[in-house]
C-alpha cells in the first residue's frame, strides 16, 4: 500500500515539473490572491446583566497562490471567545490542487455518500485523484476531540474520535460506479478518566457503501446506493465471532465484533424518465431502525419511502408544476408499539404570466426535522438561547410578487405567507404537542434609481397554537437605503417594533434600531460599521424594561 502512494506521489510530482519548465519566464507564472477581514465588537446592556463578553474580536484570512500552475489556498481564523484553544490559529486549511490532483490539510467537511461520510468535520488530511473517469478520494483524520468530563459545569465528556474513508469509482455523470469505505473509532485512552455521570462510550463504526448508475437508452436513468453499518456502542466489551452469514465476518481487521455490536442497512434506488418538458421519476428507500454512522452528524433511520416525483411546463414555460407523492412508513422490525404509515406528498407551482406578476405555492406532508427560533425580531440574536426541534407534518408556503413603475422610479408589493403543522420534538423528554404556525408578511417596497434611494415598508405576523397556549407576534418594519459617492458609501436605517401576546397576554414589547454603514476603497478594502439598539419595554407580566447596545466594526481587504 505504501509503494502504491509513492508512486501516485512520483507520478504528481514529474507532471507537475514538466509543466512548471514550460511556465518559466511568463508573467503570470505566479499568482497571489486572497483577502483579510477583522471584526471587532463591543456590547453594553442597562437594566439587565450583560448577556455576552463586553468585546470580542475575529481575524480571518485567506490566501491562494498559483505557481507554475499549482493552486495552494490557504485560510485560517482567530477568535478572542475560545481562549484555552493553545494553538495560533482556531482553524486552518489548505486546498492544493494541480490539474486532476487535490489535497486537503487542516479543517475541512467531505460527503462521500449519503450513509457514511456525510459532511462530517475533520482535521487531517484528504486526497482527490480525478485523471479521465477515474477518481480515488482518501481521508483521515480526527472527528472529534476529546473532551474530559466536568461534574461541576455539567459538560458532555467525549472520546477521541479517529476516522478514514477511501472512495474509487469509475464513470462519468451518466455511468459509474462508486466504492466506499469509512471507519471510525474512539480511543479509549484519550480521556484521563473514564466518564461516570455521563452515559458515554468508547464506540466503533464501520461502513460499506456503494454507488451506481447507469443511463437506460435514451430517455430513461437508474441510480442507486447500498450501505451496511457495523457499530460497537462500547469497545470496552470482550470481542465475539460472527456467523458466516455476516458479511462483516470477512473484513478482517478493519473491524471487531463485540457484544455491543449492532448490524444495519441502508439502500435507495430511482429510475426516471426525461421527454420534452415531462420529467418523472419513481424513488424507493429504505434505512434499518438504528442504522448510523460515525460520518455523519445524522441520518433520519427507521424509514421507509416509495415516491413518485414529476414535473412539466406549460403555457410556454410560463406555468411550472411538480409533483411528489407516495407512501412512507416506520417502525420496520416492529419493535415499536406505535408505528406510522401514510400517503405523502408535496406539491409546487411557479406561474409566471408577466414580468410583473409571480405566484408560487407549495405544499408538503413530509417528516422533516427544523430547527426553529422566533421570526418576530430578525435583528436580535442571543447564542444563549435555547432552540427547540421539531418535526414539521404538513407546510404550506405561497408568495405573490406584483412589479410595477418605471426605470427612474420602481415599486413592488410583495406577500409571503406560510402555515405549518408539527409535531414539538424538544429536547427534553416532554410529550409531544401539535403545533400549529402561521406567518404572513405584506411589504412595500419604493426605489428611485437617479437618487440611489430605496424605502421598504412591512408588516409581519406570527401566530403559534401549541395545545391550549397561543402566541402572537406582529409589528410593523421600515428600512431605508441610500448609497452616496457613485455607490461607494452605502447607509441602511431599520426600524422594527414587536409586540408579542401569550393567550392574548402582553408578553413582550421590542423596538429595534439599527443603522449601518459601509464604504469600499479601490475595490480592495472595504470598511462597515453596524450599530443595534435593542430596547425592551415593560409588558403585561415583566414590568421592568432593559436595553442593549451593540457596535461592529468591520475591516475587508483583499487582493
Amino acid at each position: 500500500m505504501r509503494s502504491f502512494y509513492v508512486i501516485i506521489f512520483t507520478c504528481i510530482c514529474l507532471d507537475a515539473f514538466t509543466q512548471n519548465l514550460e511556465l518559466i519566464g511568463k508573467p503570470d507564472a505566479i499568482k497571489v490572491s486572497g483577502g483579510f477581514n477583522a471584526t471587532a465588537i463591543g456590547y453594553t446592556a442597562s437594566g439587565i446583566n450583560a448577556r455576552r463578553d463586553p468585546f470580542n474580536y475575529f481575524l480571518s484570512g485567506n490566501v491562494t497562490a498559483d505557481v507554475y500552475g499549482i493552486s495552494v489556498p490557504v485560510s485560517f481564523s482567530y477568535s478572542n471567545q475560545q481562549v484555552s484553544f493553545r494553538q495560533p490559529f482556531n482553524q486552518f486549511s489548505i486546498a492544493p490542487t494541480y490539474k486532476w490532483a487535490k489535497v486537503y490539510a487542516g479543517y475541512h467537511n467531505l460527503t462521500y455518500s449519503s450513509y457514511s461520510l456525510v459532511g462530517h468535520i475533520f482535521s487531517g488530511a484528504a486526497i482527490e485523484l480525478t485523471p479521465s473517469k477515474f477518481r480515488l478520494h482518501a481521508m483521515y483524520g480526527t472527528l472529534n476531540q476529546a473532551v474530559e468530563e466536568d461534574t461541576i459545569r455539567q459538560s458532555q465528556p467525549a472520546y477521541r474520535r479517529v476516522g478514514y474513508a477511501v472512495k474509487a469509482g469509475y464513470g462519468d455523470n451518466q455511468n459509474s460506479i462508486d466504492l466506499i469505505l469509512f471507519k471510525a473509532e474512539d480511543e479509549i485512552n484519550s480521556l484521563r478518566q473514564q466518564p461516570v455521570k455521563a452515559q458515554v462510550f468508547p464506540m466503533e463504526n464501520l461502513v460499506l457503501s456503494a454507488i451506481a448508475k447507469k443511463k437506460l437508452g435514451t430517455h430513461f436513468t437508474w441510480s442507486g446506493e447500498i450501505a451496511s453499518s457495523a457499530l460497537s456502542r462500547d469497545t470496552r466489551v470482550t470481542p465475539t465471532e460472527l456467523e458466516k452469514t455476516n458479511a462483516f465476518a470477512y473484513v478482517g481487521g478493519w473491524f471487531t465484533p463485540r457484544a455491543s455490536s449492532e448490524y444495519h442497512h441502508a439502500m435507495k434506488t430511482s429510475v426516471g424518465y426525461t421527454g420534452g418538458a415531462i420529467h418523472m421519476q419513481l424513488n424507493y428507500e429504505r434505512i434499518d431502525p438504528g442504522y448510523q454512522s460515525l460520518g455523519a452528524y445524522f441520518i433520519n433511520n427507521d424509514m421507509e419511502n416509495i415516491t413518485v416525483s414529476t414535473s412539466v411546463r406549460l403555457l410556454n414555460n410560463k406555468l411550472d408544476l411538480s409533483a411528489n407523492v407516495g407512501t412512507q412508513r416506520n417502525n420496520l422490525n416492529d419493535a415499536k408499539v406505535n408505528a406510522t404509515s401514510r400517503t405523502v406528498g408535496a406539491f409546487n407551482f411557479n406561474f409566471n404570466p408577466s414580468q410583473a406578476w409571480n405566484v408560487t405555492g407549495s405544499y408538503s406532508n413530509f417528516t422533516t426535522f427544523t430547527r426553529v427560533r422566533p421570526r418576530f425580531d430578525p435583528f436580535f440574536n442571543n447564542a444563549l438561547d435555547s432552540l427547540n426541534f421539531y418535526q414539521i407534518n404538513q407546510n404550506i408556503t405561497s408568495s405573490v410578487s406584483y412589479s410595477f413603475g418605471s426605470k427612474e422610479v420602481k415599486q413592488g408589493i410583495f406577500f409571503n405567507g406560510s402555515f405549518q403543522m408539527a409535531d414539538e420534538t424538544a429536547k427534553t423528554n416532554v410529550p409531544s404537542n401539535d403545533t400549529r404556525v402561521y406567518t404572513g408578511n405584506l411589504a412595500y417596497r419604493y426605489t428611485k434609481t437617479a437618487s440611489n434611494l430605496t424605502l421598504t415598508a412591512a408588516v409581519n405576523y406570527n401566530r403559534g397554537d401549541i395545545g391550549s397556549t397561543n402566541t402572537l407576534s406582529l409589528g410593523p418594519n421600515l428600512s431605508i437605503t441610500k448609497s452616496f459617492l457613485e455607490k461607494k458609501l452605502r447607509c441602511t436605517f431599520t426600524a422594527t417594533y414587536n409586540q408579542q401576546f401569550q393567550n392574548q397576554i402582553l408578553q413582550s414589547n421590542v423596538m429595534n434600531l439599527r443603522a449601518n454603514g459601509s464604504y469600499s476603497i479601490k475595490k480592495k478594502h472595504a470598511f462597515s460599521i453596524n450599530v443595534v439598539s435593542l430596547t425592551k419595554f415593560a409588558a403585561d407580566t415583566d414590568k421592568t424594561g432593559f436595553s442593549e447596545y451593540t457596535a461592529t466594526f468591520n475591516y475587508g481587504y483583499s487582493f
